[in-house]
């Protein structure tokens, strides 16, 4: 999922349809579990609250090269490849449309 303006991935997701909050790197559904700072920007909470940090998408991205089998491409017509360990995930640039594959 990308922002429209920007072309930049979403973090957090909601789909006014089914009323669920997802997490925009991997689709999952995250009700109740997406914290707001101060200044106003959501965020996943991945952690034990006294451990929360919030982090940027590079710090993430760069946390999960070191941690593991993970790639990330993002094309210049938007669209965005994601592969972590056996799970291949494809989002349309232009529909926001996700397919995910497990190997």
């Amino acid at each position: 999922m990308l922002n429209a303006e920007t072309k930049e991935p979403l973090v957090v997701y909601y789909d006014s349809q089914t009323k669920d909050t997802l997490y925009g790197e991997t689709g999952e559904v995250i009700n109740h579990k997406v914290m707001r700072t101060p200044d106003g920007k959501y965020y996943y909470e991945v952690a034990k609250p006294a451990e929360v940090k919030v982090l940027t998408q590079d710090e993430i991205d760069a946390e999960l090269l070191k941690n593991g089998d993970y790639k990330k491409k993002v094309e210049k017509d938007g669209d965005v490849k994601i592969k972590s360990g056996d799970t291949k995930i494809k989002i349309d640039g232009e529909t926001g449309e996700k397919k995910v594959k497990k190997d």
